[in-house]
């Protein structure tokens, strides 16, 4: 499925490994005499005498460039992962062109995101409308308290007002005979300031709730739009004009960085056909 990056579009090899050689970015590299790693191309020409082993990458913390970054069209990405790069994700020119970026199976890889992209749409969907319904329900909670305590809201708030005196003087009163608390509000009062703290409490429960719900529906948005980029990403690969610039030729590697082979030095590799 993947096999190689050319090295002009490798920022960073990360857990890829480097070929000696070539200086592609692989996920597997053939270690000769114990120091140098060539790619499975480059090992087909080096000495069969020579004691190999072999050793694995991953893309996990490879950045790659602009997959247009050849072109003139390209938008100067430096960042992406591999991902990214595969889907072309930085810009129009990448999203729409089928560089020669190396050797590796842009339809299947594609293919692969397609389908994590569907289960992760399907994912986020569910999550968003539970996350509806919860704010639906913290709403219709909050309007519930708010119209419960309405009408008691409004009598306490009518007694306070004609009995501000009175209020005043129990205060007082209480205070006298219990001097440890302080008694700074009468009880019609404080009973207003305790329903006032219920009814924003249930306020601020909506507030989150309804807030979290916004998240999940973006959520939501971002997913699709991903999931349509990687459709339309493959229809792209598929179409007959793609594939015919698509398809690469192993060979092609090795005429590019055998030609001139004088001008690239491989210590200890004694002999290239």
């Amino acid at each position: 499925m993947f096999r190689g990056i050319k090295k002009e579009f490798v920022s960073s090899y990360g857990l890829l490994i480097k070929c000696d050689y070539c200086n592609w970015a692989v996920p597997k590299a053939a270690v000769i005499d114990e120091q140098i790693s060539l790619c499975e191309f480059c090992a087909e020409k080096a000495d069969s005498s020579e004691s190999r082993k072999f050793k694995f990458g991953n893309c996990s913390e490879s950045v790659f460039k602009c997959p247009a970054s050849l072109s003139g069209e390209h938008c100067g990405a430096n960042d992406l992962t591999f991902r990214e790069f595969i889907l072309g994700a930085c810009c129009e020119a990448a999203a729409n062109g089928v560089q020669d970026v190396g050797i590796c199976d842009r339809i299947k890889l594609t293919e692969k995101y397609l389908q994590m992209a569907k289960k992760t749409v399907q994912k986020v969907k569910e999550l968003s409308i539970e996350a509806d319904q919860v704010a639906e329900k913290a709403i219709k909670d909050f309007e519930g308290v708010k119209n419960t305590f309405s009408e008691i809201m409004t009598d306490t708030q009518d007694y306070i007002d004609a009995n501000s005196a009175l209020e005043e003087e129990i205060c007082q009163v209480e205070a006298l005979l219990l001097t440890s608390i302080n008694f700074d509000k009468g009880p019609m009062r404080t009973a207003s300031d305790s329903i006032k703290s219920i009814i924003g409490m249930e306020m601020n429960v909506a507030e989150i709730v309804k807030t979290s719900a916004e998240g999940a529906r973006k959520r939501l948005e971002f997913a699709l739009k991903d999931l349509e980029r990687i459709e339309k990403r493959k229809a792209l690969l598929l179409s007959e004009a793609s594939l015919k610039t698509y398809k690469i030729d192993p060979a092609e590697h090795q005429k590019d960085n055998y030609e001139n082979a004088s001008k690239i030095r491989v210590t200890r590799v004694r002999k290239l056909r």
